[in-house]
């Protein structure tokens, strides 16, 4: 998938009416929902991981940060 595609969602567990109502089950899978990539990379901050042992001077310092995709959803059929 690349930035700016178009994606088709699916499985829909739940949707979320306009007459706040939330429909489940049967009726929200009858439903479809379409979005647009927003954009792609790492996200967020970097979980980092450090290890130290004073008297020995030992020092180790890792990071790892997770791929994400936002996505941005342009429309629900029910």
């Amino acid at each position: 998938m690349k930035w700016g595609e178009q994606v088709k969602f699916g499985t829909v567990l739940a949707v979320h009416t306009d007459d706040k109502k939330v429909l489940a089950g049967s009726d929200a899978s009858n439903a479809s929902v379409t979005g647009k990539i927003v954009s792609q990379g790492a996200g967020g901050r970097s979980s980092a991981v450090l290890k130290s042992r004073r008297p020995t001077q030992y020092k180790i310092q890792r990071g790892h940060r997770q791929n994400s995709r936002p996505l941005e959803v342009s429309e629900i059929k029910l």
